[in-house]
């Protein structure tokens, strides 16, 4: 930046001296306001289905008037909390050493799967995600625990000190052909979806193009921020989230703290 504006004050001494291809650097842009519009195709007979319409919200938040979670001010005792993550896959966490966390100035505790009255787990289906990890990594990065404490950075700072001791189950897996020579792995997700005599239109093509294709991962933009503030009430907990499921937090939340869902 202060290379920016020093660059920006020499032009301004140069005046028209400069190169005309470097000048404007010297002047303040002038915008105006910004705007946009999209074009529908749609049939105006049908109306109001397919009718394009205003989102309700959008003056708000392009406004910058919408409120979100991160923005609601801070309440008196708030504490923050930062995740302790596993650091290997495929491995048994062997001892969690939280006394140098525990020790910094501002750390008010260490909560784990043992302190969930209710049920740890938040993805009800076939295969259940412990929302703490009671023993078994299963990958880098899954929740081992929560730092509370008095500020975020304390919070951050003393997650990254917790020591966690562990024992490799074996080698990570990371190709999914190599793991479908377990045949416990592969999972059906259906029967296959066909459109007519799928075998005849095969033989008879002029043409039959066959292959592999293969792509590593992948670091997607997120559609939620990952944000929560949880306040106690008379009745249960206020919870202010960033989410596009309100029922299932609500759902997940009871259950985790063995309360009924209008409690929450």
């Amino acid at each position: 930046l202060a290379a920016g504006l020093f660059y920006k004050f020499f032009l301004h001494v140069l005046g028209d001296s400069a190169s005309e291809a470097v000048r404007s650097g010297a002047v303040d842009l002038e915008r105006g306001l910004t705007s946009g519009t999209q074009s529908f195709e749609t049939d105006s007979s049908q109306y109001p289905v397919s009718q394009p319409v205003e989102k309700v919200e959008a003056k708000w938040q392009t406004a910058g008037e919408a409120e979100f979670v991160a923005d609601i001010p801070e309440k008196k005792g708030e504490l923050h909390a930062a995740f302790v993550l596993s650091s290997l896959a495929n491995a048994t966490v062997v001892n969690i050493n939280t006394t140098r966390a525990l020790a910094t100035p501002g750390v008010v505790a260490f909560i784990d799967a043992s302190d969930i009255p209710g049920v740890n787990n938040w993805k009800f289906n076939e295969t259940p995600e412990e929302i703490f990890c009671t023993g078994t990594s299963k990958y880098a990065g899954q929740a081992l625990g929560l730092i509370l404490a008095e500020s975020r950075d304390i919070a951050m700072a003393a997650a990254r000190m917790v020591e966690v001791e562990y024992t490799s189950l074996g080698a990570v897996v990371v190709k999914i052909a190599k793991s479908m020579e377990t045949s416990s792995n592969v999972v059906s997700a259906g029967p296959p979806m066909e459109y007519g005599d799928v075998d005849s239109a095969m033989a008879a093509a002029d043409q039959v193009v066959s292959g592999r294709f293969e792509m590593g991962a992948q670091f997607h933009f997120h559609m939620e921020t990952q944000v929560a503030i949880v306040t106690p009430v008379e009745d249960g907990f206020d919870v202010d989230v960033a989410s596009q499921d309100l029922k299932a937090v609500q759902y997940i939340a009871a259950l985790a703290l063995g309360l009924q869902a209008n409690d929450i």
